[in-house]
């Protein structure tokens, strides 16, 4: 019975994923043209796998400070524009409940 009932949305959701791809596959193919990011993963990868493992393991640890330290500044900010928004919304709901009258 489940065999019958499974078969019987087999053909609507190929159906379904058909059209979605059919409408996705042109804008991704249009992003592709533009932007070519396989030659440069290619590109990088190869120059990358050139190097000899001591570079590869410098080249690494330097990519993971990198990154460390960017999401370190991302999160200083974006807990200072948090901390900044709770206070305009706290000082508007006492604007609203009237302390400042």
């Amino acid at each position: 019975m489940i065999h019958n009932i499974l078969s019987a949305f087999l053909p609507a959701q190929l159906l379904v994923l058909e059209t979605i791809r059919n409408f996705i596959s042109p804008i991704t193919d249009f992003l592709q043209d533009i932007v070519r990011v396989q030659s440069y993963i290619d590109s990088i990868y190869n120059y990358v796998s050139d190097l000899p493992y001591l570079a590869q393991l410098g080249t690494m640890i330097f990519g993971i400070v990198v990154i460390f330290m960017g999401l370190f500044a991302l999160v200083k900010v974006l807990t200072k524009i948090i901390i900044v928004v709770t206070i305009i919304i706290a000082l508007g709901i006492l604007y609203q409940q009237g302390v400042f009258r």
